[in-house]
């Protein structure tokens, strides 16, 4: 962990734990709104899914969207636009009609195409730069192109990604990335560059939002995920040992082992280790993934009981390290076993994100060996 037991001498624990808990707080009532803008068909709703690891909106539906359709995913929430410059939303209302530009709705936008890129797509994501709003132009079901290009006009893969990404490139008329991606097919092409870029939009408190929320497919994001893990566990650790509600029987140590109970499903949820990330994810690369899925499982089994985590925490107060450790923490200002009980924790953490992260990696390589 970053911080050193040597520097919570320096003020009350319990008032650490007080400015701990405001920042956490403040991380779970901030949101992130971003709005996805597109015809009907392109695949916004797969998209959506794609970018989360699960399936949060329905996809495959023939109607056409006529009002914005909100999908939330953690403090992420994905706001379903209509395409811009149909007989219904004309392109010099759409702006007004869908108050994009009204101070704290939206935080980014994605405008998804397939085929064909519309005047009006052009239009509006001149309108959103200008505006100085992150704007991500994505060309979704590449995989498909590629295909009929080979079919067609008998170009290759790299051929064909070539030539559609400068046809984009040249109706935007912009140097900006374009995003060449398939929502069935996520772990490839430009998918995981365009959450990677995502991410890198943001700073500060929206960046830790978006960062747990986003699907794991790049080692930038999980290094990104173990971070914001790392700064939740330190601060829920020094928390719980402030707390010191529930004694280990049989040792001087006290811990808060609802809290770690909770930190356990925070990092669950940051990193995606669930049965219903993976479902999904067999989905898009059409592979069985029950090896991992019995390791997701023991994992939830490890760490997501009170009882399991006191027997975790049991097995470090026996060591000779803890003992030693007793040695460092003033006595003066805040008990002993506080500082015994934030060690411990820490630990805890350490193991649940070492065996996280871990574990976050081995589906990221199983997964890009898919492409």
């Amino acid at each position: 962990m970053e911080h050193r037991v040597e520097d919570y001498a320096k003020q009350p624990i319990d008032e650490i734990a007080k400015k701990y808990k405001q920042d956490l707080d403040d991380l779970k009532n901030t949101t992130v709104r971003c709005g996805i803008i597109g015809r009907s068909g392109v695949g916004k709703s797969s998209t959506i899914n794609a970018i989360v690891g699960k399936k949060i909106a329905n996809a495959g539906s023939t109607e056409q969207t006529m009002e914005e359709q909100e999908y939330q995913h953690g403090n992420i929430i994905f706001v379903d636009l209509p395409g811009c410059g149909t007989e219904t939303f004309p392109r010099n209302k759409y702006i007004e009609k869908f108050k994009l530009f009204e101070q704290d709705k939206y935080d980014c936008f994605i405008i998804i195409t397939d085929d064909r890129v519309y005047e009006d797509d052009v239009y509006l994501y001149k309108k959103i730069k200008n505006e100085k709003y992150p704007c991500f132009f994505a060309r979704n079901k590449i995989d498909n192109a590629i295909e009929n290009e080979k079919y067609d006009n008998d170009l290759s893969e790299e051929e064909a990604v070539h030539k559609i990404r400068d046809y984009i490139t040249e109706k935007l008329n912009t140097r900006d990335m374009v995003y060449l991606i398939s929502a069935r097919e996520p772990q490839a092409w430009d998918f995981p560059q365009l959450l990677n870029d995502i991410t890198n939009s943001f700073s500060d408190i929206k960046r830790k939002t978006i960062i747990r929320g986003l699907n794991g497919l790049t080692e930038e994001i999980l290094d990104e995920k173990r971070k914001l893990g790392i700064e939740i566990a330190e601060k829920r650790a020094l928390i719980a040992a402030a707390n010191a509600l529930n004694p280990i029987p049989g040792l001087d140590v006290s811990v808060d082992i609802g809290i770690l109970y909770n930190l356990s499903k925070e990092i669950i949820e940051i990193f995606g280790l669930d049965e219903e990330h993976l479902k999904q994810l067999e989905k898009n690369t059409n592979t069985s993934y029950s090896g991992i899925k019995q390791s997701v499982l023991k994992f939830a089994a490890q760490y997501g009981t009170t009882q399991a985590i006191m027997q975790i925490l049991k097995r470090y107060a026996t060591t000779g390290t803890i003992k030693e450790f007793g040695k460092y923490i003033p006595i003066i200002g805040q008990a002993i076993s506080a500082g015994l009980g934030y060690k411990m924790t820490v630990w805890f953490a350490e193991d649940l994100l070492d065996n996280a992260i871990k574990l976050s990696r081995e589906i990221l390589k199983t997964t890009t060996k898919q492409t």
